[in-house]
């Protein structure tokens, strides 16, 4: 089925829809004290800094 006011387009096709965009986020920086009580964190877990 077409429309009849634009013949060449399908019913219930519509062009019209919103982007959606990537956003580039920023690091996150810690304060010196959180940064360290986060590889204190991460040595009790045994897990490495990446």
């Amino acid at each position: 089925m077409f429309r009849q006011d634009a013949p060449d387009v399908p019913v219930g096709i519509s062009l019209d829809v919103p982007i959606l965009r990537k956003r580039v986020l920023r690091e996150a920086v810690l304060p010196a004290d959180h940064a360290a009580l986060l590889d204190l964190l991460r040595a009790a877990l045994g897990l490495e800094q990446l």
